[in-house]
């Protein structure tokens, strides 16, 4: 797999590569979505907090997303980004396509939050933090047809416990519509879809 970082959008071994300081503001609001944290001891489990996962798959080849997306001045301590001055509701820690979304101001479990706030955490949303383009014949800097696949919790890793995403399916609707929800697995295909897409494993605490 291609870490994006190493292909020429951004620059290698730079541990700020989604940083929102390299162009964008995190005093201003995106798509209702606000810079509402400080650092991680914020969350707690009466705050609505989930992980979802995207995956980049690009005319034949897999790329990893970023570290650091929506977060200002990000501080890398050798695995993933372990300390920010603000972040978005919806970040990035690593490269393992696990998308945080936190928000400290809903009160919830992990998993839960009122119907009237979860429109907010899409797929368009993560994309406008991050600053990329999505249509139906392009993803950031590739060309191409492009789609979307999405899976749900399939079964669980017999080993550890962990939730799996085993299959996905197409799926048509304006990425505004794509709820970033408790282990959903998302890919971005750009080109012809392999023939297996990978498994995901949520190795995370929720």
């Amino acid at each position: 797999m291609d870490n994006w970082q190493t292909n020429g959008v951004t620059a290698t071994g730079d541990p700020g590569d989604g940083d929102t300081a390299n162009g964008g503001n995190c005093s201003a609001q995106i798509d209702s979505v606000g810079c509402d944290l400080n650092n991680e001891a914020q969350m707690t489990a009466n705050n609505y907090h989930v992980h979802a996962f995207l995956g980049i798959w690009a005319n034949g080849k897999q790329y990893a997303i970023p570290d650091a997306i929506g977060m200002q001045n990000p501080t890398d301590n050798g695995n993933a980004i372990g300390a920010f001055t603000a972040a978005y509701d919806i970040h990035t820690h690593d490269a393992s396509g696990i998308i945080h979304v936190e928000d400290p101001k809903v009160a919830g479990t992990f998993r839960t939050i009122p119907a009237s706030s979860e429109p907010r955490f899409n797929l368009k949303t993560l994309l406008d933090i991050w600053g990329v383009s999505l249509s139906s014949s392009g993803f950031a800097k590739f060309s191409g047809q492009t789609s979307i696949y999405m899976g749900t919790v399939s079964g669980t890793n017999p080993a550890t416990g962990d939730d799996l995403v085993t299959s996905y399916t197409l799926n048509n609707s304006a990425p505004q519509s794509i709820l970033l929800a408790h282990h959903v697995a998302i890919w971005i295909i750009i080109g012809p879809p392999p023939a297996t897409l990978p498994e995901i494993d949520f190795g995370i605490e929720d």
